[in-house]
Formats: C-alpha cells, structure tokens, sequence
C-alpha cells in the first residue's frame, strides 16, 4: 500500500498528541507506520520538519473548517459552539506538555502557530463579533478589534499548564469554561437568552 504524506503526518500528530514532542523519537514514529527510517526520511528531513509539517496541516485543516463554518452558519453563537466542538474533539487528548515543549524546542514551529493564532484566527474571532452585532446577539457597543485580541490570549491561557495543571483540569472543560464567559461577555438579551436555551439543550 503507497503512503502518502497526509497519513504520516495524521499518525504522528496522534503520537505528538497523546505522548508530547520530547517523549517520541522517529524510531518511534516509523514503528507506528510500520516502514523504516530510511523510507520516512524521504518525507521529512529530520523531526522538527515533522513537526512543521505537522503544524501546517493542522492550520490547513482548521482554517478550512472555520471558513466553512462561518459561511454556512448564521448564528454567531451556533458557529462558536460548532467551532468549539470541533476544536474540543482534536484537542481532548492533548499532552500538557505540548506547547510547553513546542515554544521551548521548536520555536520555528511555535512562532508559525503564533503567527496564525495572530492572523487568521483573530480575524476569525473578529468576524463572529461583528455578524454578532449584526444579528442583534450581541451588544451593539462592543469593541470586536479590543475583544478578538483578548480572546486570542485567553486561548493561550487555557493551554498554560501552571494556571491549570493537568492532574487537576481538562482541557475541554477549561475552553468550554473560557466560551461561555467569553459569550456572556459580549451577547445581549437576546443573545444571553438564546445561550441559556442552547446549553440546556447540550445538556439534554
């Protein structure tokens, strides 16, 4: 069976994911696809161009999921809990130490995730603020530029392993903690009505 590069990439962000950068070697990663060293290194030249490569298909993935997702959803509540819930299934299994180690060990790979979190994902954020205005679910005397960068560096926070360490937090929680403050934050009546009514539906 011929394999591509998306697949080496997918089964060795699973590995990255579940056990962090440092704790997996490329013997390791060609053990798991099952081909030798010599055939992995004609995808990639060494680890960190893994990672890179890594990076730049996850920004791929997400980039084209939200870009759906804004288009085809006109609620800007409905598209954060669709993005959340999206964000929330690639992220659950997460090692605490991957942004840790990535900012420290591969700054090449943090500073091209840094630089997308600083442009396209702030834009993102930007956007579902003023459809929110638009839409009457949020306050119309919100400011979307102000808010996008706070949101962006609370994102940041919630991966900070001494604000919430991983024996006592989970991931999910603490975003899905960060996305209704973040909602109530900047919804209006009928944007805090329409929260209430979605969450009880969640929970239903």
């Amino acid at each position: 069976m011929e394999v591509k590069i998306e697949q080496i990439l997918e089964r060795a962000e699973k590995l990255f994911m579940q056990k962090g950068i440092r704790n997996i070697t490329m013997d390791d990663i060609s053990r798991e696809l099952g081909m030798s060293k010599k055939t992995l290194y004609t995808f990639v030249e060494d680890k960190s161009d893994l990672l890179m490569k890594i990076m730049l298909h996850i920004i791929a993935q997400d980039s084209a999921f939200i870009n759906k997702t804004q288009q085809e959803i006109e609620n800007p509540i409905d598209e954060l809990f669709e993005t959340s819930k999206f964000l929330s299934e690639r992220l659950k299994h997460i090692h605490p130490s991957i942004h840790y180690e990535m900012m420290r060990y591969y700054p090449e790979v943090w500073k091209v995730l840094n630089d997308h979190n600083q442009s396209f994902a702030f834009n993102s954020v930007k956007k579902n603020l003023e459809k929110g205005i638009q839409s009457g679910f949020y306050r119309q005397n919100i400011n979307p530029d102000i808010l996008a960068r706070i949101y962006i560096a609370r994102m940041d926070l919630c991966f900070d392993g001494e604000v919430f360490p991983a024996t006592e937090f989970n991931f999910v929680d603490v975003y899905n903690e960060m996305l209704y403050y973040h909602i109530r934050g900047v919804a209006s009546l009928k944007g805090n009505q329409y929260l209430v009514t979605k969450i009880e539906t969640i929970n239903k």
